[in-house]
């Protein structure tokens, strides 16, 4: 659910949202019934009480841009996936909001690298499903994914969690929770660069507040 909440709240439109979920291959055919099924149960409009967290229901995309782009990446993924396990498609909605349903797609950790649709955040409800052989593989690809911001580490093991941080060059990592679930009590910009290929961490002041007090940025 956390990984659903992740990839479909504000429709996919964050930059922490789940794009790519690695799973481990021993459960992975479990896990691919199981989240196709509660995606496709997941209700779709506006929440009327934004307050209520047991209730998750994915809102429209931003703009007829977000929403044309949004289909044509579906086109991508069919085209360059190992399967489509839910296409997502246009609903109806008598021109009051660009509603999509979430699309659900099945690839080999192989070809991530090589693939429009999973090296790229496209700001949409899509999940990218992803089998692996153990976190080593998935460490490799993260860190030759330019656009990495957040990864949520879904696991009973702290430890997994340490050692994941430790070897992986993603900046924000969290455990047991959904990745657009950032705390904002703590430090957002993570380590290394970001997805937009700037540098976080301390060195983010040197871009921001330190050129501003010596007054060297341009009004």
């Amino acid at each position: 659910s956390k990984i659903i909440y992740g990839a479909c709240l504000d429709a996919g439109q964050r930059l922490e949202a789940t794009n790519l979920a690695f799973v481990d291959h021993k459960i992975f055919s479990e896990f691919q019934d199981k989240f196709v099924t509660a995606i496709k149960a997941m209700p779709i409009g506006a929440r009327e009480d934004l307050s209520r967290s047991d209730i998750h229901v994915m809102e429209p995309l931003c703009s007829s841009n977000s929403w044309e782009r949004f289909l044509r990446f579906q086109g991508i993924a069919a085209r360059e996936s190992d399967e489509t396990l839910r296409w997502g498609k246009p609903i109806d909605n008598n021109g009051n909001g660009f509603f999509v349903s979430p699309g659900v797609h099945y690839m080999k950790p192989e070809k991530v690298l090589k693939s429009i649709y999973a090296s790229n955040a496209f700001f949409g409800p899509d999940v990218c499903l992803i089998p692996i052989e153990d976190r080593a593989e998935m460490i490799a690809i993260l860190d030759d994914l330019g656009a990495t911001r957040c990864l949520g580490v879904h696991s009973q093991f702290v430890e997994e969690v340490h050692e994941i941080r430790k070897r992986s060059g993603v900046p924000s990592i969290l455990w047991n929770t959904s990745t657009i679930e950032l705390n904002p009590l703590l430090p957002s910009i993570g380590r290394g660069k970001a997805g937009n290929s700037y540098i976080t961490g301390l060195r983010f002041l040197l871009s921001t507040v330190y050129p501003q007090v010596l007054n060297l940025t341009a009004p």
